[in-house]
């Protein structure tokens, strides 16, 4: 499952450029990403590790594409059981910083 923060008009646009297929919800009031916490500021887009992850993500060859919402927020990661429990929690420390697929996976797997 996916929550992004957009209107909902966006959604078709996200599944087109993804190709996510899965569940797929939004919150453009942002509630769910203020209740997480997950963080915002200038000060983390402007961070020494911001600007570098920017520029790997340049020279790798992914362009930034058209900003929908706020760009002073960061993201996350969660992954929650069926039976409800958060087993996995990942905040953005600054721009560009990722999760590591490895840790979500293991989490995943139990």
């Amino acid at each position: 499952m996916v929550i992004g923060h957009g209107e909902v008009k966006y959604l078709s646009s996200f599944r087109r450029a993804t190709g996510y297929t899965g569940s797929l919800f939004t919150d453009p009031h942002r509630e769910t990403y203020k209740m997480l916490d997950f963080g915002e500021g200038l000060d983390k887009l402007l961070d020494v590790k911001a600007i570098k992850h920017g520029f790997s993500a340049l020279f790798a060859g992914h362009l930034p594409g058209s900003l929908q919402g706020s760009a002073m927020q960061l993201g996350g990661a969660l992954i929650v059981d069926t039976r409800g429990t958060l087993v996995y929690r990942y905040h953005e420390a600054v721009a560009g910083d990722h999760p590591n697929i490895a840790a979500m996976l293991a989490a995943v797997s139990g």
